[in-house]
Formats: structure tokens, sequence, C-alpha cells
């Protein structure tokens, strides 16, 4: 990541580093030489930023939601959240910031972090979902050259993110109308 702060501080549209990658099958397939890409939909697990771009980021205005329904409807289910006061996670804003400042996040093909936070003191993960468990691949990078955000790689991302139809509307009906009193009865 040090090494991608470096030579990467200049670029201007790319704001977030990301060790996390998805884990689906189609996207561990994906045909590319590079070892890197960039999406507009950052992650925030093992993740840097450079000071200039996270001060320049806070300052774009999120009051009117920017459009994301191409990066995932698990971003629906957040705003439901964070509008009722429920959702306490500064990466929800970042992403926000990060569609609307048409800023890039810059992830490994494959990844390089694990994250643990999906056991019972998850603050934000209700449902205790699993999906994002992934496997770390250890590889040498040589080559730190990057694949720009195109359609495939925005389809494989919204893949990684969204729920199936029942799942989505079965949560945004708990979120809309039963989540607020589960967690006020705790």
């Amino acid at each position: 990541m040090n090494t991608l702060l470096n030579k990467h501080e200049n670029v201007k549209n790319i704001s977030t580093i990301t060790g996390y990658s998805f884990s689906n099958i189609k996207f561990r397939k994906l045909k590319i030489k590079e070892n890197f890409f960039l999406l507009k939909r950052p992650s925030s697990w093992g993740w840097a930023t450079w000071r200039s771009k996270w001060q320049k980021i806070q300052k774009v205005d999120i009051s009117l939601e920017p459009s994301f329904k191409d990066y995932g409807n698990d971003l629906t289910l957040m705003s439901i959240k964070k509008k009722k006061k429920l959702l306490n996670s500064w990466a929800y804003d970042w992403t926000l910031k990060h569609l609307k400042s048409k800023q890039f996040c810059m992830y490994p093909k494959f990844t390089m972090v694990k994250n643990n936070g999906f056991d019972e003191y998850a603050t934000n993960n209700f449902f205790k979902t699993k999906k994002f468990l992934t496997k770390i691949k250890f590889i040498k990078i040589k080559n730190y050259s990057y694949k720009q955000e195109n359609n495939y790689i925005k389809n494989l991302s919204k893949l990684n993110y969204d729920s199936n139809v029942f799942l989505f509307l079965f949560k945004f009906i708990f979120f809309k109308l039963f989540y607020a009193k589960t967690r006020k009865n705790k």
C-alpha cells in the first residue's frame, strides 16, 4: 500500500487504496494483466489515503446523495439506516463522497487483507453475513499498473455488494419498519 501511495500521490482522481478485493468467482477469473483496478466505490477494509485527499473529500456535500444504483443495493439499505440515525459508519459517508466527486479507489486483483469484523461484536453487520470473507492470496507484485473502471468491473463489484432480490426486500422492509425498535430494546 505504501508503494501505491507513493506511485499515485499526484493522480488527482485516485483518493483511496485498499487491500481488499472481491471474492466472487467471476472476478477471480478476470482476465486482466494488471494487478490492480480502479472503482469509484471505495472499500474501507485495509485501506489508505493521503491527508490532502482526505481533507479535500471531507468538504464534499452529501446532503443530496449521489446515485449509487450501479454500486450495490447495500448502499440503499445503509442510506435508510443513516436517515434513521441507526448507522454509525464514517465509511458510508466516504463512499458517498467518493461517488459524488468521481474519485477512484485502487483495488488489488486478489485480496490482500482479511476482515475479522463478522463476529458477535460487529457494529454494522446485523445479519452476520459471511459473504465478504475472502482468502488471502500471496503474490509478488512486479506490475503496479492498473485497469480503469469499466462496465465489466463495475458489474462484478455490484454483484459482490448486492443481496438477491428477496433478501434485499426483506432487509429493506426490516430496516424501514422494525430495525429501530429492535435496537431500542437492547
